[in-house]
């Protein structure tokens, strides 16, 4: 494999994002048609069902899909039969602790049990859901081989699949069961890739309890943190679908998924920056630096576009979504935070500083966790998102503080500059907001106007720009691109 430049960081990320905008657009259809034909409670029991079994796996997880990434990128380069050794360890661990839980579950559904509001057939689809959940080690190991084209294909054919098995059990009249048979549909497609590529590319499966103990120490410093954090996000899920009914958690699941489209091409960044600072030799504080940089300069216009027109967003699903819009710009703050203290955490992940990592994580995690069941009560979903957001202010804080102790210094100037810049795209779209023109063009303006106005002002450097031309653009029309943008970015960098 050729050495790993920063032009290859983008065209990962850009594969990576687009799974992700695959995601939200099947998905934005998934719902609703769902929504059309059924209403928000089917998606509230979707996304319980789901929820719970995600919340299982990371439990069991012990962090190793994430040390993966970290010692796959590490020797993808230098030495692939020892990246290859621990790819098939950590799947092979995760396969064994996910399988018996599982069975158990099943047992339980099958007996007839029922466990809080989950109904039997419920605690059937978590056993089944807890074995797919294995398609989060296959997305980490392409992430790890920042090879994230392959996954692209699974996601696309994977909800094209969900997309076509749920609507058709839904109008056989299957009901939520219909719905969540489709939504496996993806992880299965993504199951059966991942084993195909590694197979085909990493060889044969191979075990080294010496590995596992690297897997597990580089993983149990992110597990724990992001065990209580998906255990606050994954309860959210759970804890309104047991005390605010299943038509309140379609919404607020909704919400959050809308949140995670808006800054999936920062978390995209940030997901294969990992592997690439762990691959470098040094200048891993520029490079960290750089991939935050240019993460939020692509994510800020589209996130401050989309603040100002929420209800309208939701609402494209129905006009019951839309009153979540709080918790969209909430959670969407609390997102755009994470972002900048994920750019600490992947340095401090680079130099084995796993201790930081953990620190990091508990500072967003914890107070999250704590004030989900303090708020939630009194607030309901808007409790939910505000401590979502108070846990995002709280991580960014104790990352500023270990990104000082590693002389890491966050140029706070240049990310006021970032939030001016994106906030004078607001300006352009208050007449669209005001009056009954189409918001999405109004958003579509602002978005644009934020982005020439970062380029401007130099928070996106021109070689920035010129990088991403270099990782989408196609060779044979590179003089062509170059002959066309060239004014532009002549005129703008001037």
């Amino acid at each position: 494999m050729a050495p790993k430049e920063f032009t290859s960081v983008v065209r990962s990320s850009l594969w990576i994002y687009l799974s992700s905008l695959s995601n939200s657009i099947f998905g934005f259809l998934f719902w609703l048609i769902i929504s059309v034909i059924s209403g928000p409670s089917v998606i509230g029991y979707v996304s319980a069902t789901s929820s719970m079994a995600l919340l299982i796996a990371s439990i069991l997880s012990l962090g190793l899909p994430r040390g993966m990434v970290k010692w796959v990128g590490e020797y993808s380069d230098k030495n692939p039969e020892r990246a290859k050794i621990y790819f098939w360890t950590s799947l092979s661990f995760l396969f064994l602790m996910y399988l018996l839980p599982s069975l158990a579950i099943l047992y339980l559904g099958l007996s007839g049990h029922t466990f809080f509001n989950y109904e039997p057939t419920s605690l059937i689809f978590v056993s089944i859901l807890l074995l797919i959940s294995l398609s989060g080690i296959f997305a980490s190991m392409f992430v790890a081989l920042m090879r994230t084209f392959p996954y692209f294909v699974a996601v696309v054919i994977g909800n094209l699949a969900k997309l076509s098995v749920g609507i058709f059990l839904l109008f056989l009249g299957l009901g939520w069961v219909g719905a969540l048979i489709g939504y496996m549909m993806s992880g299965l497609i993504i199951d059966l890739t991942g084993l195909i590529y590694a197979f085909t590319n990493l060889g044969t499966p191979t075990f080294r309890t010496d590995h596992l103990r690297d897997l597990i120490r580089a993983g149990v410093p992110a597990w724990l943190p992001n065990m209580i954090m998906v255990l606050g996000q994954q309860l959210a899920v759970v804890f309104a679908f047991s005390y605010l009914g299943a038509f309140d958690t379609g919404k607020f699941y909704i919400a959050m998924a809308a949140s995670g489209f808006v800054v999936g091409i920062g978390a995209s960044i940030q997901q294969i920056m990992l592997p690439y600072l762990s691959g470098l030799e040094d200048g891993r504080k520029r490079a960290a630096w750089r991939g935050l940089r240019v993460g939020l300069g692509f994510t800020l216009p589209l996130a401050v576009s989309i603040a100002l027109f929420p209800d309208y967003l939701l609402g494209l699903l129905g006009k019951s979504y839309s009153s979540a819009w709080l918790e969209l710009e909430l959670i969407l703050a609390a997102n755009i935070l994470v972002l900048i203290s994920s750019a600490v955490t992947n340095l401090c992940y680079s130099k084995d500083m796993f201790r930081y990592v953990l620190n990091i994580g508990l500072a967003i995690s914890v107070p999250r966790l704590i004030l989900y069941f303090l708020a939630t009560p009194f607030l309901g979903s808007k409790g939910i998102a505000l401590s979502y957001l108070i846990g995002g202010i709280t991580g960014l804080y104790y990352a500023s503080v270990v990104s000082s102790r590693l002389k890491f210094h966050l140029d706070w100037e240049t990310l006021r500059r970032a939030l001016l810049a994106s906030l004078v795209g607001v300006v352009p779209e208050l007449p669209f907001r005001l009056v009954s023109w189409p918001w999405i063009l109004g958003a579509m303006i602002g978005a644009l106007i934020s982005l020439l106005s970062l380029m401007k002002m130099r928070v996106l450097e021109e070689e920035d720009i010129r990088g991403l031309g270099r990782a989408i653009v196609p060779n044979r029309f590179k003089p062509m691109a170059y002959i066309l943008t060239k004014p532009l970015l002549n005129a703008v960098y001037s």
